[in-house]
């Protein structure tokens, strides 16, 4: 799964050429869905099939209803003659899942930690800046220690448009905490600013011999973290009911149309469909922010391509019924 997710991050690199990382990711999202659009073909042309199937399955299972072992034998032969793979449709989803798989651990990875600490890389998209203002720290000191310490390294380009001083968090600066080595993401991730066991520990670790970090400080740091959108975090945005991830609700948002879009198959799936959303939604909620991008265009190019798929035939058959038939015509005089 390493060798995957190095070339997941060595392509996200090649489309980072053509808009930034954030694009980068839509464009390898893209690319991934295309190249697999033979399977998802055969697998909604699967569904589709079952589908038209369920009244005779139906019939098999009230015939059957007391000899499980007939049901199964009678409905592997409907199969057979009607030449359909029970598990096809679930064919180009367990393909995706290493893609997937690859791509999450590289948004973890210390490679793309790298990417994302350095301000010569565009890692920003929509509201998802990459960077944090010197003002969020309110304090002068504060920052010029943060920089001292090679814990935040300046955006000189964004810092000269005249905006304001911007920052980027050196997300792979190494601290000691006892006989280990630590990142300074793990040192700031999970942590409460909130919460003084928390904001000692960080204020230990992050501060050297020589200059010490007060709590108050501490805590100004596990805010201006808790603040700064990265691809490699969670996305969170703080609205008057708390923070609340933006990517996560658009993913549950648009697994629900996508699934409209979907052949339906028996009640027990209808259940799952009103389900799924809901529970994406919260397993993807502490996702890093490029697996969210990626899930969610990966759900439009689904809904997009199964909506094509399911058009065309209709349109097919809708032309077939309005075409004119020219018969010739036959005198019946003699």
């Amino acid at each position: 799964m390493q060798f995957l997710s190095d070339i997941m991050l060595d392509a996200l690199r090649f489309f980072a050429y053509f808009g930034g990382y954030g694009w980068g990711i839509i464009w390898l999202t893209i690319a991934v869905n295309l190249a697999l659009y033979p399977l998802t073909l055969s697998s909604i042309q699967s569904m589709v099939a079952m589908q038209r199937m369920q009244p005779r399955l139906a019939e098999l299972q009230k015939k059957f209803k007391d000899k499980p072992q007939e049901l199964q034998k009678e409905t592997m032969s409907l199969y057979r003659s009607e030449g359909i793979n029970p598990l096809g449709g679930c064919l180009p989803m367990i393909l995706k899942i290493p893609f997937f798989l690859a791509l999450f651990w590289a948004c973890q990875g210390i490679a793309f930690m790298t990417i994302v600490s350095s301000p010569d890389n565009n890692t920003g998209f929509l509201w998802i800046t990459g960077r944090i203002e010197a003002k969020t720290f309110k304090s002068e000191r504060l920052t010029k220690q943060l920089v001292e310490q090679k814990i935040l390294i300046k955006d000189e380009v964004k810092s000269k448009e005249g905006k304001g001083t911007y920052f980027v968090w050196n997300a792979v600066r190494e601290f000691k905490q006892k006989d280990n080595t630590i990142l300074l993401k793990d040192v700031l991730a999970g942590a409460n600013e909130n919460l003084l066991s928390d904001v000692k520990k960080v204020r230990e670790t992050l501060s050297a011999k020589d200059k010490m970090f007060s709590t108050e400080e501490t805590i100004k740091i596990l805010s201006a973290w808790r603040q700064t959108g990265s691809l490699a975090k969670p996305d969170m945005v703080n609205t008057p009911f708390g923070a609340v991830s933006i990517l996560a609700i658009l993913i549950g948002i648009t697994t629900f149309f996508m699934q409209k879009t979907m052949p339906s198959v028996g009640q027990q799936a209808q259940m799952m469909n009103m389900m799924m959303p809901v529970l994406l939604t919260f397993i993807c909620w502490s996702f890093p922010a490029g697996v969210q991008i990626y899930w969610l265009i990966s759900n439009i190019m689904a809904a997009v391509q199964q909506y094509y798929i399911m058009a065309k035939p209709k349109k097919s058959g809708k032309q077939n019924q309005n075409k004119i038939i020219d018969v010739p015509y036959v005198s019946r005089e003699t």
